[in-house]
């Protein structure tokens, strides 16, 4: 996975990562 240009907080980048996984239908 590329590293976001953005500047984004790890911690965002994992929020980003989990809300794209959740409307994949998995939850966590």
């Amino acid at each position: 996975r590329l590293p976001l240009s953005s500047g984004l907080s790890v911690g965002d980048e994992l929020s980003v990562e989990i809300k794209r996984v959740k409307k994949a239908g998995i939850d966590w």
